[in-house]
């Protein structure tokens, strides 16, 4: 059994696959498998992959017609035989030749090692994740969720900022919900909450790639903000009828996937016209998710769309509208 199995779903990222792979081949520890999930790539994607596995013998390819991120990770899964799973996605990488080496030091005994990341670009390589302000170990994920949502109640549920123990994701029987979008922000917590044991490693570790070009997050259309929604709601109630979370930890949950509605509503402008009219009628309906903020901002849009969802969402754009002329980033 190797200790690390990279799984890396692969779809019309011939740009930047090389940067992540190399990132991986250059790491001082060196007992993993690679696990490559061509998704139907149309581009030189699916070649590059199979460039790879004949190089190096710790390097697989599954190619598959194209089906999506949840599905090529799923592929992956079923092929994994390491001790520990790493998500990685194939435009991003890690961020220097030691952290696997950082990630096997911390994992024994652990059924999560939680670790921070950058973004892309970002000056100094300031972390964006919340671990640098974490304790070092956790009893169980509770707890760990508690000083997560402590630190950044927006907390987004990516999958790559965790080596998970193989045997735990089967023993609970975790799978990617296939044929949507956001799947992470449905499954990603319910990962988290279980673990017996969560070690923190406050150092940089991995580097995403944020706003990149035909990325599947950087397309809004009406289906998926259709499922970020679906996501957040599904939460939400699940959260609300569960005991075994305390109140505080609860609290920050809800107000947490409250912000899927927030997300799909500071975007749904920036669609077409048809997909528009069916978000508008999808957030219209699910304005109950709203109760759970507790944002003094998401509190004040809430007081609004209570009164009227439309005259929220102009006033809205017209904030966005200023935004862009002091040169903020908005969503093209």
């Amino acid at each position: 059994m190797v200790k690390f199995s990279i799984i890396i779903p692969v779809y019309d990222v011939e740009e930047y696959l090389p940067e992540c792979v190399e990132s991986i081949l250059s790491q001082t520890f060196t007992d993993y498998e690679v696990i490559l999930i061509d998704d139907g790539s149309a581009d030189s994607s699916g070649a590059l992959c199979d460039q790879y596995a004949r190089r190096h013998p710790a390097f697989q390819v599954i190619h598959q017609e194209n089906k999506g991120q949840s599905s090529a990770r799923n592929e992956g899964l079923k092929r994994a035989r390491g001790e520990y799973l790493l998500f990685v996605d194939s435009d991003d990488f890690y961020f220097d030749i030691h952290c696997l080496r950082r990630i096997s030091e911390r994992a024994d005994g652990c059924d999560l090692v939680a670790f921070n990341w950058t973004i892309a670009g970002q000056a100094s390589g300031q972390p964006a994740g919340p671990q640098a302000g974490l304790a070092g170990n956790y009893a169980n994920g509770a707890e760990y969720l508690t000083d997560v949502l402590r630190e950044n109640p927006a907390y987004p549920w990516y999958p790559w900022p965790y080596a998970i123990r193989t045997a735990y994701w089967r023993e609970f029987g975790f799978r990617f919900r296939e044929g949507i979008v956001y799947e992470d922000t449905e499954l990603i917590y319910r990962v988290l909450l279980p673990a017996r044991r969560v070690c923190v490693i406050s150092d940089i570790t991995y580097v995403y790639r944020q706003h990149r070009p035909r990325s599947t997050t950087n397309a809004p259309n009406a289906r998926r903000l259709s499922n970020l929604l679906e996501a957040g709601e599904k939460n939400i109630q699940e959260v609300c009828r569960r005991q075994d979370i305390s109140p505080e930890l609860k609290k920050m949950l809800l107000n947490n996937f409250s912000n899927c509605y927030w997300a799909v509503f500071g975007i749904v402008d920036y669609i077409g016209d048809a997909d528009r009219n069916i978000v508008k009628r999808q957030l219209a309906g699910k304005k109950w998710m709203f109760r759970y903020s507790t944002g003094v901002k998401s509190r004040v849009k809430a007081a609004v769309c209570r009164v009227n969802l439309s005259l929220a969402l102009w006033l809205w754009r017209i904030w966005m509208m200023t935004k862009r002329e002091r040169g903020c980033y908005v969503p093209d």
